[in-house]
């Protein structure tokens, strides 16, 4: 299509089927392949307007929020090192590119703003691109399947942010639901191994105490939907791989203690599951 031209060259949803594709096959580097084509496509709308092509503003050939929405999307399944901190790096360019926000993401997590040359110009860009709610779940699912650490951290980190952003009216559209908190439990129930360190120890306590943190949030919030049995699976699945293999049964008083306020639906069975974890 690039090279025939014309009524035949390709326009944006062209390229963005393209890499919605590669974040959808199984490749491990598919990542870096949609990263590829975004920029081809950066790279032939600059040929274009070096044409003088008369084509180009109708409709114009740059990213828009599904282009780095599948982006995202291919960085955050790819399971590779430095997967999520590279759709970190693209929400700070997405952030970089609707700057008229008081509050960035790149305040909340640190680093240097939008990079221009991380997935593109930045500045070319004539409309803000705001990151949407699955932009940001699909950042959040990229610590909770990696293997690095302070993955739950991560994913806490993100969804903090998106409550923040709904709740100061700087974005009312993008709310945590109740997928992005199960996504971020699940960050927190799959710790790294025990090595039995004193970091290991630390990390996995840390994991514990944000997957308690989630799910209260997650009850609280009226409008991101109940949780359901995958939510409280997750947390069950936090609270086991968490729990230290050398604690002993203290009193049910410090078990309850441990635990999150639970809604009136849940069942028995899971409440006990639940304390039998902690």
């Amino acid at each position: 299509m690039e090279r025939l031209g014309g009524e035949a060259s390709p326009n944006a949803a062209s390229y963005n089927c393209v890499v919605n594709a590669w974040a959808k096959c199984d490749r491990a580097d598919k990542g870096v392949r949609a990263e590829a084509v975004l920029r081809r496509m950066e790279e032939e709308a600059r040929r274009r307007r070096e044409r003088g092509d008369s084509n180009v503003d109708s409709p114009p050939l740059r990213p828009d929020v599904f282009t780095y929405q599948s982006l995202i999307s291919a960085w955050s399944t790819s399971r590779i090192w430095g997967a999520p901190q590279r759709c970190e790096e693209i929400l700070r360019t997405m952030d970089g590119l609707a700057a008229s926000s008081s509050s960035s993401f790149t305040e909340e997590v640190g680093g240097g703003g939008a990079d221009p040359d991380a997935v593109g110009p930045a500045a070319s860009a004539s409309a803000p691109i705001r990151p949407n709610a699955r932009c940001f779940a699909a950042a959040i699912n990229a610590w909770s399947k990696s293997l690095e650490p302070r993955k739950a951290r991560g994913a806490y980190r993100i969804l903090q942010y998106m409550s923040k952003l709904h709740r100061s009216g700087l974005d009312p559209e993008v709310r945590p639901n109740v997928v992005a908190y199960t996504a971020a439990l699940n960050a927190c129930a799959h710790p790294p191994g025990d090595d039995g360190t004193e970091e290991a120890r630390d990390e996995r306590a840390e994991c514990r105490d944000i997957a308690v943190l989630i799910l209260e949030e997650l009850n609280a919030d009226e409008g991101a939907g109940d949780a359901n049995y995958l939510t409280y699976a997750t947390f069950l699945d936090a609270m086991a791989r968490t729990s230290s293999s050398t604690s002993s049964s203290s009193s049910e008083e410090e078990d309850d203690a441990a635990l999150p306020s639970l809604p009136p639906d849940v069942g028995r069975v899971v409440a006990e599951a639940l304390r039998r974890c902690v």
